[in-house]
Formats: structure tokens, C-alpha cells, sequence
């Protein structure tokens, strides 16, 4: 499970993975976001095992909505 938000220039994601599962996770970035998984530095790209992870990413790559 997933639960995310956006505030202002930030992108923050609070990720389930149930027990006996792995996650492949591909976070919201461009070139000049900053990217932190648990509270350490990470890249765009990245798998994460059964627990829950906390992930933030500064100037996310969010695509605009047309309306």
C-alpha cells in the first residue's frame, strides 16, 4: 500500500510492503530532486523489502493536470 501527498515542492510517500514481499519503486524525480528513503540518501530507482518505508523527494516530477 501506498499513502502519498505533495506540499508545495515536496513529494512524500509512506510505502507497505506486506511480509515475504519486495517492491520495485520508481519515485517521482527529475534531475534536480533530492531523494531520501528511511531518512537516507537514494536513487530514483530502488527496491525495498516487507516493512514501511518513508520516502520524500524534493521538485518531484508531477505531471500537471489539464482541466
Amino acid at each position: 500500500a501506498v499513502d502519498w501527498t505533495i506540499s508545495g515542492d515536496s513529494f512524500a510517500a509512506e510505502i507497505v510492503v506486506p511480509f515475504g514481499i519486495t517492491a520495485e519503486v520508481s519515485a517521482p524525480a527529475t534531475p534536480g530532486s533530492v531523494i531520501e528513503l528511511d531518512g537516507s540518501p537514494a536513487s530514483a530507482d530502488f527496491t525495498v523489502t516487507h516493512g514501511t518505508h518513508h520516502l520524500t523527494v524534493s521538485n518531484p516530477l508531477i505531471a500537471a493536470h489539464a482541466g
